[in-house]
């Protein structure tokens, strides 16, 4: 739910962000930016078949502010 970005992860793991960002895609195959909106997808299917919660709360759950941006993601 919270926003995560670059400079946060790597200031979190004490790398640089350029050099983070270039070792996660060698070692995972996929950007940052990639991984985290996959993982919160993820999140938001098992929401959707799990919960009654509204897609509008998910999406806001997941760190979307957005509900259209959501869906978008979503459908990609």
């Amino acid at each position: 739910m919270n926003e995560l970005n670059l400079g946060q992860l790597a200031a979190y793991v004490n790398l640089a962000p350029a050099y983070l960002s270039r070792v996660f895609n060698q070692e995972v195959g996929m950007s940052l930016a990639q991984y985290i909106t996959e993982m919160r997808m993820a999140k938001a299917s098992e929401l959707l078949m799990r919960t009654s919660l509204t897609v509008q709360t998910i999406s806001e759950q997941i760190g979307f502010k957005q509900m259209s941006y959501f869906s978008q993601k979503f459908k990609q």
